[in-house]
């Protein structure tokens, strides 16, 4: 579980969010992302995201409210130990600023290694979410990869 503070107004961040396919804009580890449902936002709203490193999952919206936040079900992610899993979004106005948490919590099964491997990435994958949102909330730009490495203190591989 993580969270930052955004220097926009949560109506501002709350609009990115709210366009559930165009999370590959602003999302770092996200390449490409697609609504596969005909609402793009809302409960039971679903898109891919074809995500670095780990391929393309579906997601489907479990909880919408509107204007705070929204939990995702992991629908599938191939070649992964994951069971299920859920994703949530919480916004809360503090000041001029937004407060931002993702919190996440996945069932898994297969090895300990493919577990272990999985939940490696996983952090990285939730960081580097959270700081798309804020420099794309704060100015109009995504966050390049060169930057996400620098940002988390990672290398390349």
């Amino acid at each position: 579980n993580f969270e930052t503070s955004i220097n926009a107004p949560k109506e501002k961040v709350w609009e990115i969010l709210a366009d559930f396919s165009g999370i590959y804009k602003w999302a770092p580890l996200v390449t490409n992302s697609t609504s596969i449902t005909a609402d793009n936002s809302g409960l039971g709203c679903e898109r891919t995201c074809e995500i670095q490193n780990m391929g393309s999952i579906i997601e489907r919206v479990t909880e919408w409210n509107e204007g705070e936040g929204y939990k995702i079900e992991v629908a599938t992610i191939p070649g992964t130990p994951v069971k299920s899993g859920f994703t949530s979004w919480l916004l809360k106005s503090e000041g001029n600023q937004t407060i931002a948490k993702i919190l996440s919590h996945f069932e898994l099964e297969g090895t300990e290694e493919e577990k272990n491997a999985f939940l490696e990435n996983v952090p990285q994958l939730l960081k580097s979410s959270l700081m798309g949102l804020k420099r794309y909330a704060e100015t109009g730009k995504r966050v390049e990869t060169d930057d996400l490495y620098h940002m988390t203190g990672r290398t390349h591989n």
